[in-house]
């Protein structure tokens, strides 16, 4: 392989890798797909919920066993949909972070969800997370969604549609955010 060649293939795979799509085996094991979901506004398919599930409840990562569903319930919410193997996940939750730090006083409720098996209350100390945060190990919640690849952010109104879809936050999720409040 040439040194153009090789450079060619590592610009590629860096640009296939903005978000990591995952397909669950036999067995309901992560594996990495080839192929990222696009970012999209909230699909309207019969087969992914354009209102967000407040029924479904993800296990609560903290001692607070407040439901994701009763935390969201009438208000403007950003979930971030994450696993700790992801490594664009890893540049998405700095900015989580200074959004729920910037909009707290605005009443913007923002959450977490860890994605798949794995321990997550670790990476979420070490990476300074402080907003809640849950976990859907077998994917119930991003089945019910539609989604298949992380990081995911969604915004959702006050109805509790989801009115915003993307793999990163990004300045359309902030205008949406701001018009919302």
């Amino acid at each position: 392989m040439t040194i153009r060649n090789a450079f060619v293939a590592v610009a590629l795979a860096a640009t296939a890798c903005q978000s990591i799509a995952y397909d669950r085996g036999e067995r309901g094991r992560l594996c990495r797909s080839s192929t990222p979901e696009p970012p999209a506004v909230a699909r309207t398919d019969s087969e992914t919920a354009a209102v967000f599930p407040t029924e479904i409840d993800p296990v609560p990562l903290q001692a607070d066993p407040t439901t994701l569903g009763d935390r969201i319930r009438g208000e403007v919410a950003v979930i971030d949909l994450w696993a700790t193997w992801c490594e664009p996940c890893r540049t998405t939750i700095p900015r989580i972070i200074r959004l729920a730090d910037a909009y707290r006083d605005r009443g913007l409720v923002v959450l977490g969800v860890h994605v798949g098996p794995g321990e997550a209350n670790a990476y979420a100390r070490a990476a300074g997370i402080r907003y809640p945060l849950y976990a859907d190990p077998d994917f119930v919640l991003s089945d019910r969604i539609g989604t298949r690849s992380v990081p995911t952010v969604l915004v959702v109104d006050r109805a509790g549609n989801i009115v915003f879809r993307g793999s990163e936050l990004d300045a359309a999720a902030l205008t949406i955010i701001d018009s919302l409040l």
